[in-house]
């Protein structure tokens, strides 16, 4: 089982994870399980499991790219994560900042920012995608009618 050093966790000197495909199973089994229970109307938040999915890709990207340091990929994966969820990138900022080590935030707050950009410009090309399919299809009933 391969180890990598945690140097901004205080207490842990090593952390121990699976390289068999299993990080990849347990990731998707947290996001089936926090949507069918969001979609069953579960009243809990959704800051944490978004955490563990955002921790779990990060290390799913460690994995493949073994230069980025563990440490560095889960705690950039997990502020992304919660900014993509939230959309509030102060608040996932200030959430980030609780749950993660100083030494890595500089590099987590990168990761949020870029987050955020995505999540804006894919609400963007959403929006206007949307509206032009809408258009488009008011125009052919126009027309046919």
């Amino acid at each position: 089982m391969p180890s990598a050093n945690a140097p901004s966790v205080p207490g842990l000197t090593r952390t121990h994870f699976s390289d068999d495909g299993s990080t990849a199973v347990e990731v998707a089994i947290k996001i089936a399980a926090t949507a069918l229970c969001l979609a069953a109307g579960y009243r809990g938040g959704k800051i944490f499991p978004v955490a563990f999915v955002g921790g779990g890709i990060g290390l799913a990207l460690h994995l493949l790219v073994g230069s980025i340091p563990l440490y560095v990929a889960v705690a950039v994966g997990m502020a992304a994560a919660i900014t993509t969820a939230l959309g509030l990138p102060a608040t996932a900022a200030i959430t980030a900042a609780s749950i993660l080590a100083p030494e890595v935030l500089p590099l987590a707050l990168l990761g949020l920012v870029a987050a955020y950009v995505v999540h804006l410009l894919a609400d963007h090309l959403v929006s206007v995608g949307g509206a032009g399919g809408q258009a488009d299809a008011s125009v052919t009933a126009a027309r046919a009618g």
